[in-house]
């Protein structure tokens, strides 16, 4: 079986129809008396729900007689890349080295330009580490297909995720009958056939693929609107070195000057374990830039190891500050706190939790630590005593993806808030995204928001 860049083996039993190929026949008939089995379904209805967070691009389908559940996704426009726009479903299982992973479902489609459409699925872990990538065609007629991966190593229960990418080219693509199933090692030579599911049975037209969305241009606000002060921060988030004696990533430096350049202010959160090696370009980059000396960045806590899905004391815990107990939370807020003093002569003011998640305890160890005056994203009834700015409209409509007419559609009806805070990852960002958050900028700019850091603002709402 061929290796591929991606790390993972995956071939397709079925291109656009379910046929059995020579191969496939002759590998799976002599094992039918075998008696091996899958392991229990992989995808749930909670997989289904994260598509919700998804409504402009995902709808579900509900069960309609002898058709089972799915999903339709509408692309309005093609999106290079097609990482811009995807969902990731959970799935559930745990997954070892060797394991034969079956991915199967009923789909069609249309697209813009041709009779047929095609849609992505990745299974893959947080580390993108995949077992299946594979690119699949939808014709306007249903068809059954079958795809299959071998696992190039272990994965625990929760680990991994069926990301489903639409963005290929404006199309409408309907998938029912998703199913995971993991059929473990005696499957990889012996795999018994497998049952025709049949194909979805429901008739009803599927929906041409939808028109581009026309562009939106925004009236100027007036002079009344413009006279009202409106405070805008920009929660950029994941600062972290190159290499060992290296400076910061380059979209980070080229950010801080072109902020720099329009005289504008900005939070940068800073992952604190990356800057206790011997680092002077890095260190020095952000002492420079910092507010406290006379640059236009506040340099924020943004946890020390920013530890996300990880296992403690055989808990699953979601971050650096959800799950784990007190004594790992308070070591690991303190150090960052005393590396970031230590190295740079600083001391953060702000805090933006890795993943947005602190929990009771994270609540308290973040209490204890009244250095700390602003809780970016925080909870706003349980503030720990600091100033606890809500999450107001997305900068990125999905992480590290950022489109400027996306963008608007969200502001253009909040134009007038008191204040927003807008998270990125810059680093995450193409040339393309980067010119569209200076677009996005100029906008702010144009309606009159002032920027500011999020203690400058503390500063203004705090009395």
């Amino acid at each position: 079986m061929m290796r591929r860049k991606f790390g993972f083996s995956a071939r397709a039993l079925t291109r656009g129809m379910f046929q059995a190929a020579a191969a496939a026949a002759a590998l799976f008939s002599a094992a039918a008396a075998a008696g091996a089995e899958p392991g229990p379904e992989m995808i749930s209805a909670e997989s289904y729900k994260a598509l919700d967070r998804f409504k402009d691009f995902f709808s579900q389908l509900p069960a309609e007689g002898s058709s089972p559940a799915g999903f339709r996704a509408v692309s309005p426009e093609r999106f290079d890349p097609i990482w811009k726009i995807g969902a990731f479903m959970p799935v559930s299982g745990s997954v070892s080295k060797g394991d034969l992973l079956v991915l199967t479902m009923q789909v069609r489609g249309r697209g813009s330009r041709e009779d047929s459409a095609k849609i992505l699925f990745k299974l893959q872990d947080t580390s993108w580490a995949g077992v299946i990538r594979q690119e699949v065609p939808a014709a306007p007629e249903w068809r059954a297909v079958r795809y299959f991966g071998v696992a190039d190593k272990d994965y625990p229960d929760g680990s991994m995720s069926l990301c489903v990418y639409p963005g290929l080219d404006r199309q409408t693509v309907e998938v029912r009958g998703l199913s995971l199933r993991n059929w473990g090692k005696t499957a990889r030579e012996d795999l018994p056939p497998l049952e025709q599911s049949g194909t979805a049975v429901d008739t009803a037209p599927l929906p041409a693929p939808p028109e581009p969305p026309k562009p939106i241009v925004l009236a100027p606000l007036d002079a009344e609107q413009k006279a009202v002060k409106r405070y805008v921060m920009l929660k950029l988030d994941d600062v972290v070195n190159r290499g060992e004696k290296q400076g910061p990533g380059w979209r980070w430096v080229q950010l801080a000057g072109y902020l720099r350049g329009k005289g504008l202010h900005a939070g940068f959160g800073v992952i604190v374990k990356s800057i206790e090696n011997d680092n002077p370009a890095y260190v020095d980059w952000i002492k420079r830039n910092a507010l406290e000396n006379g640059g236009n960045i506040e340099f924020w806590h943004h946890g020390y190891t920013h530890a996300m899905n990880f296992d403690f004391n055989g808990k699953k815990c979601t971050a650096e500050f959800s799950g784990p107990d007190e004594a790992y939370m308070m070591d690991a807020f303190s150090r960052a706190m005393n590396s970031f003093k230590e190295k740079t002569g600083l001391t953060f003011q702000t805090y933006g939790a890795p993943g947005n998640a602190t929990d009771a305890t994270g609540r308290k160890v973040l209490e204890a630590h009244p250095e700390i005056k602003v809780w970016l994203y925080g909870d706003e009834r349980n503030n720990a005593g600091k100033l606890a700015l809500r999450r107001s409209l997305n900068l990125e409509h999905a992480v590290g993806k950022i489109n400027y007419q996306t963008f608007l559609r969200s502001y253009q009806n909040q134009r007038t808030r008191d204040y927003l805070v807008l998270q990125g990852h810059p680093m995450m960002w193409d040339d393309a995204e980067f010119e569209d958050f200076k677009r996005i900028v100029e906008q702010l700019e144009e309606d009159g928001w002032i920027f500011v850091t999020p203690i400058e603002y503390y500063r203004i709402a705090v009395k």
